[in-house]
């Protein structure tokens, strides 16, 4: 991020504010490419597309100002509202629904810990090029692979008996955003530990989201293995940032693969320590005890960690348990 500038005073604190303002607004000229731009560009596109179908719906029936509980800074206006204008603007939607209740707390929390890593990311004492680097890394795939799969969620579920035919939505309700200490080893367990608790709460609610929640679950207890007292505080620099080391299939690609040579190979440490909960990636018989369910969630890109594989490697994981899981 090399528009990144510390603030030290007076001028580096404008610059922060001509960065924020151009980003925003576009101010000196060139606004297409900012978030004025983009939302503008939306606006015309659904304009565009409602005039072509007036029954276009572009969003789910998602009620406005979904909370679990209320806020602080609205218990006056819901206090003076009443049930009745629960749909108002300014007012809350109290999620009723229990399932909805406990994904919307997990969410809220998930972007606490989010934050918190930003937090890290940014208010660092002695972390390595490397560390800072995983840890700026793994706060955007958190905003990616567990925020906005959670918040998607929210959207296709009820919010309660009292809003009919609606749905819920993400509230970004702060509940543990504090930074943590600023003692690295103590703030890395700090935050390998909350991660690692978020991941098995989605245990508790995989039942309802098998598919989302299991992703989210795997993404959560991957982000914290490289965190706490076994994770990056004593590794070598260079192991702090995961790399997806994966052998090349055999040659023959009608030869039958075998484990050590094919398989686990294409798994990573990250991947191992990710699902380790589940079974053992490194272990021929814990692969092989599982592999029909492994091969489902690699070939719907829900595994490994990192991304998607490509479809040779798919097929060779297939090839390997049609054979039976060889050694």
């Amino acid at each position: 991020m090399p528009e990144l500038v510390p603030v030290t005073g007076l001028a580096s604190a404008a610059q922060a504010i001509e960065t924020i303002v151009e980003e925003g607004e576009g101010a000196r000229g060139d606004w297409q490419g900012a978030h004025f731009g983009r939302f503008l560009h939306l606006l015309q596109s659904y304009r565009t597309l409602a005039a072509d179908d007036p029954s276009f719906a572009p969003a789910r029936p998602a009620v406005a100002n979904p909370y679990v509980r209320v806020p602080r800074d609205l218990l006056g206006v819901a206090a003076g509202s009443g049930p009745a204008a629960l749909g108002d603007p300014f007012g809350v939607h109290l999620i009723q629904d229990r399932y909805t209740a406990a994904v919307s707390d997990l969410f809220n929390a998930c972007y606490g810990a989010m934050l918190q890593l930003l937090y890290r990311f940014f208010q660092h004492t002695e972390e390595t090029d490397a560390e800072l680097s995983m840890l700026g890394e793994t706060a955007v795939q958190m905003m990616r692979q567990v925020i906005r799969p959670l918040g998607e969620l929210l959207t296709r579920l009820p919010v309660g008996p009292h809003a009919p035919g609606m749905t819920a939505g993400p509230s970004f309700m702060l509940t543990s955003a504090t930074p943590v200490t600023p003692h690295k080893p103590a703030a890395w367990t700090i935050l390998g530990e909350r991660l690692r608790e978020l991941a098995e709460v989605c245990d508790g609610l995989a039942a309802g989201a098998p598919e989302v929640l299991f992703a989210v679950r795997q993404r959560l207890a991957a982000f914290a293995a490289p965190l706490g007292p076994a994770g990056a505080a004593v590794r070598e620099p260079e192991a702090v940032v995961p790399v997806q080391v994966v052998q090349p299939p055999a040659a023959d690609a009608t030869a039958v693969p075998s484990f050590e040579r094919d398989i686990r190979p294409l798994f990573t440490e990250r991947d191992r320590a990710a699902m380790r909960w589940a079974f053992d990636l490194a272990e021929v018989a814990s692969v092989r005890q599982h592999a029909e369910a492994i091969l489902d969630q690699v070939a719907a890109g829900r595994m490994p960690c990192d991304a998607a594989w490509p479809a040779e490697r798919v097929a060779l994981l297939r090839r390997w348990v049609q054979a039976g899981g060889p050694d």
